[in-house]
């Protein structure tokens, strides 16, 4: 779940670009949460430019609450390369009391081959003093029949206090044509116990592009009783207007909470989770991003979801 908050952020502050499908129950939990991000930024030199953003979360049924605060500096660095340095302050209660303090740095180096992405946060601890906590290293290739290669290595501090792979993400895709592409990912996680890897979730996915509207299908699947099953599907449907708008929705299908630690071939997956994502922008440089996060009751019907408290 910590590596979460990295690309929530990224999505949230630049936009720019299609965001990932979020398929892993780990990340997708992390957005069941309904918030407003409004984010300003203004361009600071020929190649850099800086943002600040505040994010409010729902508190209760009608009062949003400030939960973090941001400010984040790009620049190029050199010939295809630009960094972006994020600065966090995490905040709680209603009086919005800070409880945390982390430093993200993320660098893209583009090339004729590829592209290549590392992040890295660092927390800060009570001496003041910054140190790395994880990583994520991305990198992209085009491969001699024309598939794109994604392989990302995420590292964690172990119990040794050093720098240690924990998972391995890798993506084939594929372009059938102008307007679809497939991918399949394949994810290798750390086992705790006899510190090796294993393949421990597999990834479908297909990507329509229609007008302004792209539409992705994806299906996790894990492995049970010696076999691979689907254990959930995720539907995207992402609109963007002329004038910057966007607009994304996102249902996720799974088990029912009853089966989802005993699955059996008789249970099917239903629509649990919508998220309905917004992004409006204004000409002053500010753009607000509104997440509404909805769950299905016992009679079948989305409803908002509200908490009594964002950090429970």
């Amino acid at each position: 779940m910590k590596q979460v908050t990295i690309w929530l952020a990224a999505v949230a502050l630049g936009m720019a670009a299609r965001a990932e499908v979020v398929v892993f129950s780990d990340q997708f939990e992390k957005q069941t949460l309904t918030q407003t991000v409004e984010t300003k930024t203004v361009k600071t030199g020929t190649d850099s430019s800086r943002s600040e953003s505040v994010t409010r979360t729902q508190l209760g049924t009608d009062r949003m609450v400030e939960t973090e605060r941001a400010t984040s500096v790009t620049e190029t660095v050199r010939p295809g390369t630009t960094r972006t340095t994020r600065q966090v302050e995490q905040l709680a209660g209603r009086a919005g009391e800070l409880t945390g303090r982390r430093t993200t740095e993320e660098t893209t180096t583009k090339t004729d081959a590829g592209e290549s992405r590392e992040t890295v946060e660092y927390q800060r601890l009570t001496t003041g003093e910054l140190v790395m906590d994880r990583s994520a290293q991305v990198t992209t290739t085009t491969q001699p029949d024309g598939s794109r290669l994604t392989r990302r290595v995420e590292k964690e501090r172990d119990l040794d206090n050093a720098m240690a792979v924990q998972r391995e993400v890798t993506t084939r895709t594929v372009q059938r044509s102008a307007n679809e592409e497939v991918s399949s990912t394949s994810i290798r996680s750390k086992n705790k116990m006899t510190g090796r890897f294993e393949e421990t979730a597999r990834e479908e996915s297909t990507t329509r592009t229609q007008s302004n509207t792209v539409r992705t299908e994806s299906a996790l699947m894990q492995q049970g009783d010696g076999a691979w099953r689907v254990t959930a599907r995720v539907e995207v449907s992402e609109t963007r207007g002329a004038d910057g708008t966007m607009q994304r929705e996102t249902i996720r299908h799974q088990l029912p909470e009853h089966a989802q630690a005993a699955p059996t071939a008789t249970e099917s997956l239903r629509p649990q989770w919508k998220i309905v994502e917004r992004l409006t922008p204004a000409a002053d440089g500010r753009s607000v991003l509104k997440r509404e996060v909805y769950r299905r009751d016992v009679n079948n019907e989305w409803v908002p979801v509200t908490r009594s408290s964002p950090f429970k």
